[in-house]
């Protein structure tokens, strides 16, 4: 592991390297590219792992540096990964706005090494205090005080700006000259040209958007002051990626991920490991988009990369609690861009989205193209335009770079469903018709097969997928409410493998989908219940669908005819709200519904048998800790269905009032990745006594044989938990016990435990640990049981 990292613009390696050399002949450790880069490794990789060991970082700061490409991503890296940074300035350069974070704090060494002053023994202390060591009898060496000559960027002076003034105002008197010229030419010869020209520029009014789903944000103008329009395309709700690995596309108002607790529809989540998409860019001039880690990820930062036209580019980094908005990539030329995630499982997942691609458009007249399949007035193009919000086991083709055949006639737009079965979602609100044509892939077997359309969980109908013919402009005509159609096949391995294409969805007037509110979680995809009893069933994936008073839902609870309950840790949150009713298909008898918060009741539902669902409300106020949903009933009494089901506000710790607000307290944040014969306590109405006094939350390790739990640590620093003998015995016959700290897989602590020692308090560094083991010793039937509380990771 080395001492320090240097970080320098290529510009002052020479300066980088006497550095390096007063640093080793003083016995730190220093790592610099490209000194320390091996033929054959890749240099991003291997700088961020350097940053990352390095216990400092030294930043050469000089007019160089701030215009190095590579330097500010160092700068930035270094700051999140919690080196001690020693600014080394060289120069007058001011300090700039996006380095005051990292850099404002920081002690800086002001050095004129032109003249031989490199403030070697400052530098030296400097490393020395921030990683710890003592400073001793500092030495340099006299060929490492001689001066420095600093090359800096040569900046114009007067003449020579004046000259290029002069030369650039001259170039647009000519081309102003030669426009007036060619507009006059064309004024004389009237060939029929749509394009109309007014005082020499065209006028654009006329032009229509072949791609009438694109929206068109503002007049511009290029260099020949031709006017034009730049046209924005959004991604994915105008542009999809043509292939793709581990991507999840959100595109629909039944679907969000959540980014710092706002919620977002539209975007991509890219997953944490060998995830990529590539999306042909050929006709866009530029794009930009915003990345950040999503919320139910891990908080380890990760890396996304972008290939163009199959050649690197650029990284960017993905931090943990900040977003990186307005990334801007020039496109001019480019065919395909490729974005990828490549990182090893446990960071966090990459979150895409405020995407667009602009284009240029000049202005050249009205398209005349005719589409090759007539298209009725008011359809949109699946899934150029409109696209599922879910599937499985199907292809999206999407892109002339992809393409699929049926009956050798080939299609790139359409979907392939795999020989296995697959299926598709779509929200129909406001559609009023759907259209789409089916046939057999020709590499696929030749057995025929069939293509089912279910309206929201009943069966439509169902439609022959023929060997040798295509079944062609099959017609669902829908009422433009919010449905879920799912279309789908049940393959068995041998059958065909079914192409869809051709597929149009007509659009009228009727309301769209509700939109969900803002802030909010949604549960059980975001906010599943800690504690909940086996009689409730979760529902929370598409393909499966429960009803209650008719309405499908695809999210959701089913609460079973036993009485039943789950708890919920509501910290933090303002309020909830939820739609209930009785499971259509269960017993057609009442049934009640009970909120309790921090155990005190505050509602309760009456669910009568042949009642709409009901919407309930229920204001948590912030403060409330834990609300707990209970049904009452027995092997008669109907099931009770949630959906619908959003938690408004942002989730809080819910540990004691001394626990640090960034804590994440265990049980109730963090769940531990493996216990054994160790009780979890998480809340309402039950507990343990230590020391006469009784705790809520916390694990009791049994009497009995050796317990242990391990505990997975991804960036914090702290880990702290009390621990005391458990009360449940007469204290006269209980042993003693000991337990021991692993971190690592290293024994760095052991504790002796006692009913006389009442509650002790622990604390361990945690600093770069990535497994935490808590063991103890092997007790019997007279051992005391432990208990660890107030237990959370910092």
């Amino acid at each position: 592991m080395p001492d320090v990292f240097i970080s320098h613009s290529s510009k002052d390696a020479e300066l980088a390297n006497r550095l390096c050399s007063i640093l080793e002949e003083n016995g730190l450790q220093c790592w610099m590219a490209p000194r320390n880069i091996m033929p054959g490794d890749d240099w991003a990789a291997a700088i961020t792992k350097a940053i990352k060991s390095s216990k400092a970082f030294i930043i050469i700061y000089s007019e160089n540096s701030v215009s190095s490409s590579q330097v500010p991503k160092e700068i930035m890296l270094a700051g999140s990964s919690g080196s001690y940074i020693i600014p080394y300035r060289i120069d007058n350069t001011p300090l700039k706005e996006n380095y005051e974070y990292h850099l404002g704090a920081s002690h800086w060494i002001q050095a004129d090494v032109s003249k031989g002053v490199f403030k070697g023994e400052e530098l030296v202390e400097a490393v020395n205090k921030g990683i710890g060591n003592a400073t001793v009898n500092v030495h340099i060496s006299v060929e490492n005080t001689a001066p420095i000559n600093i090359v800096t960027p040569k900046k114009p002076n007067k003449l020579t700006l004046g000259l290029l003034i002069a030369g650039v105002v001259l170039l647009l008197v000519l081309v102003i000259v030669l426009i007036v010229m060619a507009v006059s030419g064309d004024d004389d010869d009237s060939s029929g040209d749509s394009s109309q020209l007014t005082n020499g520029v065209v006028d654009s009014s006329s032009q229509t958007d072949s791609q009438g789903a694109m929206s068109t944000d503002s007049s511009s103008s290029d260099d020949n002051g031709l006017q034009g329009n730049i046209e924005k395309y959004h991604a994915p709700t105008d542009v999809f990626p043509y292939d793709s690995n581990n991507v999840t596309v959100y595109k629909d108002k039944h679907d969000s991920f959540m980014v710092q607790g706002n919620s977002y529809e539209q975007g991509f989540v890219m997953y944490r490991l060998d995830s990529f998409m590539t999306i042909n860019v050929s006709e866009f001039d530029s794009v930009s988009f915003s990345i950040a880690r999503t919320d139910d990820s891990g908080s380890t930062e990760n890396k996304l990369h972008v290939l163009l036209d199959g050649e690197k580019y650029d990284y960017f980094e993905v931090h943990a609690d900040t977003i990186t908005s307005d990334i801007t990539i020039d496109l001019s030329d480019i065919d395909v861009m490729r974005l990828y995630v490549d990182g090893d499982g446990t960071m966090c997942d990459v979150a895409v989205f405020d995407m667009a691609f602009t284009k240029f458009a000049k202005g050249e007249g009205t398209n005349t193209e005719t589409p090759d399949t007539p298209v009725a007035d008011g359809s949109i193009v699946v899934p150029v335009e409109y696209q599922d919000y879910d599937n499985f086991g199907v292809t999206r083709y999407n892109d002339p770079h992809n393409s699929f055949s049926v009956l050798g006639v080939s299609y790139d737009n359409g979907y392939v469903f795999e020989n296995m079965g697959g299926w598709l979602l779509f929200n129909t609100a406001g559609m009023t018709d759907f259209t789409f044509s089916v046939g057999r892939l020709d590499e696929s077997s030749d057995q025929e097969n069939k293509i089912y359309v279910e309206i929201d969980g009943a069966e439509y109908d169902y439609y022959n997928v023929y060997a040798d013919a295509v079944n062609k402009d099959i017609h669902i005509t829908l009422d433009g409410q919010e449905h879920i159609m799912k279309i789908y096949t049940e393959g068995d391995g041998v059958s065909s493998q079914v192409a869809m294409f051709g597929a149009r969805a007509v659009f009228g007037d009727a309301p769209q989908a509700p939109e969900i509110p803002q802030n909010v979680v949604l549960s059980p995809e975001t906010a599943e219940p800690y504690k909940t009893c086996d009689r409730i069933e979760i529902v929370n994936e598409k393909q499966t669908q429960f009803s209650v008073g008719g309405h499908g839902a695809s999210k959701g609870y089913i609460m079973g005819p036993i009485e039943c309950g789950m708890l919920f840790n509501v910290y933090g949150y303002n309020k909830l709200t939820m739609t209930v009713g009785r499971n259509d298909g269960s017993e057609l008898k009442q049934g009640k519904l009970y909120f309790y918060a921090d155990g005190y009741e505050v509602e309760c539902i009456t669910i009568e048998p042949d009642v709409p669902p009901k919407q309930v409300e229920i204001d948590l106020h912030g403060d409330t800790k834990t609300l707990y949903i209970y049904k009452e009933g027995d092997i008669l009494s109907p099931q009770i269905g949630i959906y619908d089901m959003y938690f408004e506000g942002t989730k809080l710790p819910m540990g004691a009032c001394d626990i640090p607000e960034t804590a994440i307290v265990l049980p109730t944040d963090y769940l531990p990745t493996q216990t054994g014969r160790i009780e979890g306590y998480n809340g309402f109405g039950e507990s343990f006594t230590v020391a006469g006094e009784q705790f809520e939350e916390g694990f009791v390790i049994s009497n009995y044989e050796q317990s242990s739990i391990a505990i997975d640590n991804v960036g914090r620093t702290e880990l702290h938990f009390d621990m005391g003998c458990v009360h449940d015995r007469n204290d006269a016959e209980l042993r003693e016990r000991r337990i021991t700290v692993y971190l690592d897989g290293v024994a760095v602590q052991n504790y002796l435990i006692t009913t006389a020692a009442g509650i002790q308090s622990v604390d361990v560094d945690i600093t770069d640990v990535s497994k935490i083991e808590i063991t103890t010793d092997s007790g019997d039937v007279n051992s005391a049981s432990i208990a660890l509380f107030n237990m959370y990771l910092n």
